[in-house]
């Protein structure tokens, strides 16, 4: 039951006449200031996991392409909140809008797309793994983008679709809450609620069909010899499919986590806005409000969390020892080099290496590397 004060309340929301910085409460503020200094951090370890992604060789050049889409999604995301989240702060600050219903529209278009592309990032690193897995004998050799190329084309396409659906969707609904531009919603409950739905669907699927793609590589690895491949390339590939898969695992995990998590609070926003645009349930509607706060700070744990999933997914490359060390050089220089035990004669000069020396030391290293 809501009490009169509660419904008065809600009135004064959804139909008073308010100042600039009273559209933005202080509840509202607090998380603003909370998710902009997750998303600075983000942008800055993003940034830097997209130039380590730039020159590496350690992955193959599919997988790299792909995660540098997921990068490139992350950071346009990052931006478009600043879009988004600064000029509400400076309402709230100094009581004057400095945004425009155009520049707004802006971020939350881009917005709205880079979320699909990052939600469907996790699918994409699975098929390509899939087809990794598929072409064993020839995939490390041949050094072809078309897979990935491919699979972010289909990334990008689906999500505009989805962003062009939302705003024909949204265009025959009624604005029934003054709201300053930047909090105009370009979306409608049943879009975004079926988009939601069907991440989850393809999350799990992806994250099923990945520790499938892991088992099997796994048992040929377990089984390789000369007779099962007798290619050495193919011996390779094997090895470095169980490695990969093994070591991005982490990363992987973490897309898949965040995707599920925002999805499901995607949903729940989802329901939320529908309750508030439907001019036929005005108890449900106020019973919304009040649960949600007058400034709707419940659905900014949406927003908290997809700012998160920016950060953790640079994070999670701490167990990709190669990427970790690539990383560490960028804000910490470079590590000191250990000097190498080389042989010696007894008056201290150094004693060449013979050519058998040479090869059991460079193949006692490659060993060495393998196992790490």
């Amino acid at each position: 039951m809501t009490s009169s004060a509660d419904v008065i309340e809600y009135s004064r929301y959804t139909l008073g006449d308010f100042t600039v910085s009273q559209q933005v409460t202080t509840g509202n503020f607090i998380i603003y200031v909370f998710e902009l200094a997750i998303l600075l951090v983000s942008l800055l370890t993003n940034a830097a996991f997209f130039g380590i992604l730039l020159t590496t060789r350690v992955l193959h050049l599919n997988l790299r392409i792909l995660l540098l889409n997921t990068c490139i999604a992350y950071i346009f995301y990052i931006f478009s909140r600043f879009m988004i989240v600064i000029p509400l702060c400076v309402a709230h600050l100094f009581d004057t809008d400095i945004s425009s219903i155009s520049f707004c529209y802006v971020g939350k278009t881009i917005h709205d797309t880079v979320m699909v592309v990052a939600a469907s990032s996790f699918l994409t690193m699975m098929i390509e793994r899939v087809f990794a897995t598929a072409k064993v004998a020839t995939y490390e050799i041949y050094k072809s983008c078309k897979i990935s190329v491919l699979l972010l084309g289909f990334q990008w396409l689906f999500a505009i679709g989805i962003t062009v659906i939302n705003q024909i969707d949204v265009a025959s609904l009624p604005l029934i809450y003054p709201r300053l531009p930047c909090q105009i919603e370009y979306s409608t409950g049943r879009v975004v609620g079926v988009v939601a739905l069907l991440t989850v669907v393809a999350n799990i699927f992806a994250l099923v069909g990945l520790i499938w793609v892991f088992k099997l590589n796994f048992r040929k690895y377990s089984k390789r010899n000369a007779h099962v491949f007798p290619h050495l390339t193919e011996r390779y590939q094997v090895s470095e499919n169980v490695r990969s898969t093994r070591m991005l695992a982490p990363m992987l995990i973490t897309v898949f986590t965040f995707s599920i998590i925002g999805s499901v609070l995607l949903i729940l926003t989802a329901y939320s806005v529908m309750a508030l645009r439907d001019p036929n349930d005005r108890k449900r509607a106020e019973e919304i409000a009040n649960f949600i706060g007058r400034g709707g700070e419940m659905m900014q744990a949406q927003d908290i969390s997809c700012a998160i999933s920016t950060l953790a997914f640079s994070v999670a490359l701490r167990f990709h020892p190669t990427l970790y060390k690539n990383f560490k050089s960028i804000f910490c220089g470079e590590p000191k080099r250990k000097p190498q035990n080389l042989l010696r004669r007894l008056d201290g000069s150094l004693m060449p290496m013979t050519y058998n020396h040479q090869f059991e030391k460079h193949f006692t290293d490659l060993r060495k590397m393998w196992k790490s």
